[in-house]
């Protein structure tokens, strides 16, 4: 069976750059958060962007993810921000309040 979310990753000059795409859920949040962990422990990086254009459901087990993921990232050093929310991860953000943590 194929996992309901896809990342693919890339690492441009001190970035890290993690697209995503299908449902952040919370069997989506279990597999995104090592993922991520690994990702920032296997590259030098000093920013660190997550593209939810893809992204086409969120409920508060990914939402809870990507805020775990963004204080871990600022205990390193690191600045995380998301891209390009999807209209339905845009919606919970809004609704949520957690726009301004996460984005610019």
């Amino acid at each position: 069976m194929k996992p309901d979310l896809d990342l693919s990753a890339n690492v441009e000059d001190d970035c890290l750059e993690v697209a995503l795409a299908g449902e952040l859920d919370m069997g989506g949040a279990f597999r995104l958060e090592p993922e991520l962990d690994r990702l920032l422990a296997d590259h030098d990086v000093s920013r660190l962007v997550v593209d939810l254009a893809g992204v086409r459901f969120v409920d508060s087990a990914g939402l809870g993810a990507l805020l775990a993921t963004h204080e871990r990232a600022k205990d390193a050093g690191i600045d995380m921000k998301l891209a390009n929310p999807s209209e339905p991860v845009r919606r919970i953000l809004d609704i949520t309040g957690t726009a301004d943590v996460l984005q610019d």
